[in-house]
């Protein structure tokens, strides 16, 4: 084959990966950004994960992408979760979209922990295999893969561990306004109807339960509703962000 010929073959193939790469990511944005519409929901922040994939980690097949966001809902609520996109057998084709939010994932990260524990007993597998084999080459090629699963299994174990601290935090946080709250209010009917009490605690910002619970000490007693003072408070927000 001539070098022009081959030149011709090597800008087709270049120009080829060009295309579908740039077709990938935007499609993969599109996939993210219609969900989000769909659940009319605002996207804050958007994180395109490789590795560590959360809950996803070793689930997200050739084709799918995992996304680490935080979103606002049309109530002005943030949360944060892990947005798998894309079907198992159409990939990116197909507008599948599987979402888990971290008030959620307690069984998740034990899933998460069990992966990577399979991938653990894989690499020791992999370790002995090596031993039995008398070819070198081959040798060094599954002692090389073992380590780096072994590498990717401490690695999803620190990052599930780390994120499972941070919901713990979390809770521990909504524990404090739902002591706070009580202690103030003569009434703690959750603001939102579709939301119980304790869970209105662990979702809304803090900056905002700090204004409500403010709020509730300058109602005179036996008028201090929880309500009330959420209503105040977001219209007083609304109000300057306007």
């Amino acid at each position: 084959m001539s070098d022009g010929a081959s030149a011709i073959i090597a800008v087709i193939v270049l120009s080829g990966l060009v295309i579908y790469f740039g077709w990938f990511f935007r499609r993969s944005k599109s996939v993210l950004e219609h969900w989000a519409a769909r659940s009319r929901f605002q996207i804050v922040h958007s994180e395109l994960r490789w590795l560590f994939q959360g809950p996803f980690t070793g689930w997200s097949c050739k084709g799918q992408t995992v996304y680490r966001v935080k979103v606002r809902d049309s109530r002005g609520q943030e949360r944060l979760g892990w947005v798998l996109c894309g079907g198992i057998w159409a990939g990116l084709l197909s507008d599948q979209v599987r979402v888990e939010w971290d008030e959620t994932q307690t069984g998740a990260s034990k899933a998460g922990n069990q992966r990577a524990i399979i991938i653990l007993v894989a690499c020791v597998i992999l370790f002995l295999t090596a031993t039995l084999v008398s070819e070198r080459t081959f040798k060094w090629i599954l002692n090389g893969f073992a380590v780096g699963c072994l590498v990717f299994a401490l690695y999803c174990i620190f990052q599930i561990e780390r994120s499972d601290l941070r919901l713990d935090k979390s809770r521990k946080q909504a524990e404090i306004w739902k002591s706070k709250i009580r202690s103030v209010a003569d009434t703690t009917e959750s603001p939102d109807k579709d939301l119980t009490f304790d869970e209105f605690c662990e979702f809304e910002d803090d900056k905002i339960l700090d204004e409500v619970v403010t709020e509730l000490e300058r109602m005179p007693s036996g008028q201090r509703h929880l309500k009330k003072a959420y209503e105040i408070v977001t219209r007083r927000t609304s109000k300057t962000t306007t």
